[in-house]
């Protein structure tokens, strides 16, 4: 294990933010049972006391959980150093086997942990917690998720070796024989482009339609999903090599380093804003049916749809920026 100052840090807040979400899991379960907001006895007054007390440290849990993703894409990428081969976080993942499965599964407990914040605030606008039952019958999935995330991440810091050689980005996802690319560039910078914006326009009108209309949430909801998920794949298809003017570089990292103006963050926390705001807008079209819910439900779904659609308009601006104003082109496109 390597004892650096990031993953030492990271180690102490993720257990201190598992116990939360993992004690918080047992009791909002004990919280729903027994839950009835027409009783006027004090162990409900206890439970409406509890229930509040929960929701705020599971927020603050899963608020962090969400950031650590970030955080521990910096810390892998700041420690590539100390890694022979490595050249970006890419390397330090490689590392050990437990590197990147540590990363899918945080941005799956990510999406839910993202979901679970806008179901807690959409229920805290009714004076009768509708949603009370639903969103703690739902924290300890997200909870297992970070869990399962955090202990990942745990296994694959303590079996970090700096004797250990990795491999460099270039060989991590260099084109169609790369070792974690391949098959990814496949459908060709033409091909992965229109699927890209092609989807982005379709998703932009479900949005404007479900904002109008106030139908359509769900579709919008999982037209988000779908954006999500290609963005990802975009980014490792055509984006990333247009930034670098390299085309056999498919690097999901390096756009993180200062001589990239780190313009990868923005990119990505505009790719997680548009999918975790896309999903809660379909979401709360499931869970918010209640009377005493659907009208502060309705707008929050506005709210969050064009939060979520600006958060891909910013994508779609970023990818199209060097497609537009650079001289560089993949395959003739």
């Amino acid at each position: 294990m390597i004892l650096h100052p990031a993953i030492m840090g990271l180690l102490v807040c993720e257990t201190l933010s598992l116990l939360v979400l993992l004690c918080a899991s047992i009791l909002g379960w004990r919280i729903a049972a027994g839950w009835d907001i027409s009783s006027t006895s004090s162990r409900q007054l206890e439970r409406e006391q509890r229930a509040a007390l929960v929701s705020v440290a599971v927020g603050f849990a899963m608020a962090f959980q969400i950031l650590s993703l970030f955080l521990f894409v910096e810390a892998a990428d700041r420690m590539h150093s100390l890694f022979t081969g490595a050249m970006c976080a890419a390397g330090t993942l490689h590392v050990n086997a437990f590197g990147y499965p540590a990363l899918l599964v945080k941005i799956a407990a990510v999406l839910l942990c993202g979901t679970w914040l806008i179901i807690n605030h959409a229920d805290g606008r009714s004076p009768d917690y509708p949603l009370l039952r639903i969103k703690f019958r739902l924290l300890p999935p997200a909870a297992l998720a970070a869990a399962a995330g955090g202990i990942l991440f745990s296994i694959f810091a303590t079996k970090l070796d700096p004797e250990v050689i990795t491999s460099c980005c270039g060989v991590l996802f260099g084109g169609e024989e790369s070792a974690l690319g391949k098959g990814l560039p496949k459908l060709g910078p033409g091909g992965a482009q229109i699927a890209f914006f092609t989807l982005l326009a379709l998703t932009l009108a479900a949005g404007v339609l479900h904002v109008k209309t106030h139908k359509g949430a769900m579709v919008y909801g999982a037209a988000s999903l779908m954006m999500f998920m290609t963005s990802l794949a975009a980014i490792l298809s055509f984006i990333s090599p247009y930034y670098y003017q390299l085309p056999t570089h498919h690097c999901p990292f390096c756009m993180l380093q200062p001589e990239y103006f780190r313009s990868g963050y923005l990119l990505y926390v505009a790719i997680f804003a548009g999918g975790i705001f896309g999903a809660g807008t379909g979401v709360l079209a499931l869970v918010a049916r209640k009377n005493s819910i659907r009208e502060s439900a309705r707008g929050i779904q506005g709210r969050l749809c064009v939060l979520s659609m600006t958060a891909f308009a910013v994508v779609a601006a970023m990818a199209a920026w060097p497609l537009v104003f650079s001289t560089f082109r993949m395959g003739g496109y």
